[in-house]
């Protein structure tokens, strides 16, 4: 199947292929794709879909770019099966594995019949919210911006989604600014941690995934201050290094002095050494 870059692709029994510039590159389970795929489609919205005997994955065509190049390691491609309604999860009932229509839906034959999905039809992502958020004994106010007491350096949140779509097959990512650098996956996992945080501003977000696979973009916020303890301020900073600079002062002064009366006991012994010498001559 080629797509609009120019770039050809396959599937087979080992997994999904592609051909481009003369380079092929494989997805396979080890990017958590099935090696058993029979068939492959493309449709308008850009998405891949993939019937094997294990479902029917659905893939974008970016995710898949990003794979085959490198740039993502693994990714949780989202299956059809038993769960959405198909009555067997097995894709292998005939050739071609996947048929696009004119109005836009995708007919994959199965070993228990034709299974049809209108990919515009799609439920739309669920609203995700943080049900509690704490920074070690102290509670957060998810939606709000809170002040944590200084010491409190772990935090904690629980979150889950509005959906009532099977808990397994709902994903989350989650971020906690300005110390996660990127979207953290948290797969089916409701709950994130972190320790040993630093004091300063933090904002913690979560987003989700619905049952086919699809994200919202916008998701819940906890925005927080970790107050610093007494000697990380920066009043405690100053008042260190103005400590540390009397010291030195004191240190300079003291070494002066005891200049001052090695110069002086050594000036004094010249002094009587030459009245000596006066005598005697």
């Amino acid at each position: 199947m080629p797509d609009s870059s120019g770039a050809l692709w396959f599937a087979t029994a080992g997994g999904l292929h592609r051909l481009r510039n003369g380079k092929f590159a494989s997805i396979t389970a080890r990017n958590g794709l099935t090696t058993d795929i029979v068939g492959i489609l493309l449709d308008d919205q850009g998405i891949l879909w993939l019937p094997s005997n294990q479902g029917i994955f659905r893939l974008t065509l970016k995710e898949a770019n990003e794979l085959a190049d490198g740039k993502l390691s693994t990714i949780p491609p989202f299956a059809y099966g038993l769960a959405e309604g198909m009555k067997i999860s097995e894709c292998n009932g005939g050739s071609p594995g996947a048929v696009k229509t004119r109005d836009g839906r995708l007919w994959f034959p199965t070993m228990r019949g034709v299974v049809a999905i209108d990919p515009t039809a799609v439920a739309p992502p669920p609203p995700v919210i943080v049900e509690e958020a704490w920074a070690g004994p102290a509670a957060l106010a998810p939606g709000g911006h809170t002040r944590a007491p200084a010491g409190k350096d772990t935090f904690e949140f629980r979150f889950t989604a509005l959906d009532l779509s099977p808990p397994e097959r709902q994903r989350f990512k989650y971020r906690l600014d300005p110390y996660d650098k990127d979207w953290v996956e948290a797969g089916t996992v409701r709950t994130a941690r972190c320790t040993n945080m630093a004091p300063g501003e933090y904002s913690f977000h979560v987003i989700a995934a619905n049952s086919f696979g699809i994200w919202k973009e916008r998701g819940a916020t906890v925005s927080f201050a970790l107050e610093p303890s007494y000697y990380q301020t920066n009043w405690f900073r100053s008042a260190c290094v103005t400590a540390f600079g009397v010291l030195l002062w004191l240190a300079y002064q003291f070494r002066i002095r005891q200049l001052q009366r090695f110069f002086n006991m050594r000036l004094e012994e010249r002094v009587q050494e030459r009245t000596r010498e006066s005598w005697k001559a």
